[in-house]
């Protein structure tokens, strides 16, 4: 009878403490479309990168233009905490019909590309595999910019035939950009 009144208490305990969720400040959205102001958080704008083109047949294919951003995120100067965004490419079937592999470098920078301050804060890559990148943007790495930018710096694919005589699918994103308290 104490081992089920012991089981029971210990059940009932780990509901409850089950029950405590953690909420941040969260957004979501394609690159096809602005989100905007999001509680005067977060702002993210899409950028409009040619990542697919110049399509050869049974050869792999660099991934095109890679100066334009993918996303421009602009944190808001009164939070001082970090954040995590996750990029999740989330038309990897849709590709996979056209390109036997896609890989893709993804870079997060703490100002644009091209310009001369700019800062490389991390770098990974992603594949019709491995449809996901996460990236931490702490403060202290941010050097006083305010504003973090995506971008896809490499990649290479090779297209199926004979989908190539269509049009080959664009991979399509959504981030997602979540505050997480201060960082270490």
């Amino acid at each position: 009878m104490v081992k089920y009144a012991v089981l029971a208490t210990l059940m009932l305990l780990a509901i409850g403490l089950g029950s405590f969720q953690y909420w941040a400040v969260s957004v979501q959205e394609t690159a096809s479309a602005t989100i905007g102001d999001v509680d005067d958080k977060v702002d993210i704008t899409p950028g409009s990168p040619t990542l697919i083109s110049n399509i050869v047949p049974w050869r792999p294919f660099g991934v095109g233009n890679t100066s334009e951003e993918l996303y421009n995120i602009t944190l808001p100067s009164e939070y001082n905490g970090d954040y995590i965004v996750t990029l999740h490419l989330v038309n990897a079937d849709d590709v996979a019909e056209d390109l036997r592999y896609l890989i893709m470098k993804v870079e997060l920078y703490n100002n644009t590309y091209s310009a001369s301050n700019k800062k490389l804060i991390d770098s990974k890559w992603l594949s019709l595999i491995n449809g996901r990148v996460q990236f931490q943007i702490n403060q202290s790495a941010m050097g006083g910019s305010t504003t973090a930018y995506i971008y896809i710096t490499d990649g290479v694919g090779k297209a199926l035939w004979p989908k190539v005589c269509f049009t080959v699918t664009n991979p399509t994103f959504v981030i997602d950009v979540e505050e997480i308290g201060a960082g270490s």
